[in-house]
């Protein structure tokens, strides 16, 4: 809910030259969102403003009308918090250049669970895809709030498998939330909401996704995460931007290893390499995190030798049938059998074609 003086903030948050940082500064400076847009030219000089940040107070009060900008929340039907509402994340209290004021769509309460950030490359491979498929829906079904930006590949299976589960995630966009971008993940988006979950951005309606905005995206995606782990990407990626901010915050980055020979595995192993938690399983997260897994151990306990056996393989990782028929030794139609049975019970999904995932 705005309150009187915040349609002020949201002008002068528009400006490209007056980030976080600024706005904060010109709070404790002068106490009022109202008087910092009122003052004269001459009046905000005496405050000790540098000589840049005052044109562009004076640019925004040409070029912005402030009842714009709450028409504009109003008819996207947004919310806002601002760093100094007592509904904005607690999280982002802790960082020097958290976002002044916030935008969302959805339930700001599903940051209350523990929280981590999965991120990756657009391009995945079959493997990371499968790997971010197992991770997020394991640490989904335990309770956590996987935070990612909404971007194609890694993002987009991350906020997938908390979606399938019915459980929140939160997506953070390098735009205005008048559009989803990319557009391809605008059902996926409205999915997000309709799960309990929720869509964040510091950019004003009408901002366009820029270049620049996804290294200040990312910033956002590290801050609100107690951990973040990085599945896939080049060393040059924005996976590992965000794993550096994440360091950074004085916050734990963890990593899933990969081929040493493809350079979507670079920045990971590169991170496990400098000392980022190593995480081949979700265990090592919920660990790290000191949650118990959901997974009953005495569901585990209580499978044939015959479940057991197909499951200890599965274990080690994704699986095709031919392999399990080859390692168990048993039919196509019993392993099958057996597949569908450990599906029933919660503890594997068929992921590709002919391939099943630990859950």
């Amino acid at each position: 809910m705005l309150n009187g003086g915040e349609k002020y903030l949201l002008a002068l948050n528009r400006h490209p030259k007056i980030g976080a940082m600024k706005l904060k500064l010109l709070y404790r400076n002068i106490k009022s969102w109202a008087k910092i847009w009122r003052l004269t030219e001459g009046e905000l000089k005496e405050t000790g403003i540098d000589h840049d940040t005052v044109n562009n107070i004076i640019y925004c009060r040409k070029e912005y009308d402030p009842d714009r900008e709450v028409d504009l929340v109003e008819r996207y039907r947004l919310k806002i918090t601002s760093y100094l509402s007592k509904d904005y994340p607690g999280r982002l209290t802790t960082i020097d250049d958290g976002p002044a004021v916030i935008y969302y769509r959805g339930n700001l309460e599903s940051l209350n669970a523990p929280t981590v950030a999965v991120v990756g490359t657009r391009k995945m491979s079959p493997y990371g895809r499968s790997i971010t498929e197992s991770i997020s829906t394991s640490l989904a079904e335990s309770g956590v709030t996987i935070i990612s930006g909404l971007a194609l590949g890694i993002d987009s299976v991350a906020h997938t498998s908390a979606v399938r589960l019915g459980r929140p995630t939160v997506a953070v966009l390098g735009n205005g939330l008048d559009r989803i971008y990319p557009s391809t993940n605008t059902h996926l988006a409205q999915a997000i909401i309709e799960r309990g979950g929720l869509l964040i951005s510091e950019y004003a309606p009408g901002i366009s996704p820029l270049k620049h905005h996804f290294p200040m995206r990312n910033r956002i995606v590290a801050g609100l995460s107690d951990l973040t782990i990085v599945v896939e990407g080049p060393i040059t990626s924005g996976a590992l931007i965000t794993a550096r901010i994440a360091l950074g915050y004085n916050r734990d980055v963890g990593a899933v290893p990969g081929d040493i020979n493809t350079s979507r595995s670079v920045g990971p192993n590169y991170l496990i390499q400098n000392g980022a938690l190593v995480v081949t399983t979700a265990d090592d997260i919920l660990s790290w995190l000191d949650i118990k897994s959901s997974v009953k151990a005495n569901v585990v306990s209580d499978l044939s030798q015959e479940e057991a056996t197909i499951y200890q393989c599965i274990e080690s990782g994704i699986v095709s049938v031919d392999k399990l028929v080859n390692v168990s030794k048993m039919s196509i139609a019993k392993t099958n059998s057996i597949l569908s049975s450990l599906e029933l019970k919660g503890l594997i999904r068929q992921s590709r074609g002919d391939t099943y995932i630990k859950l």
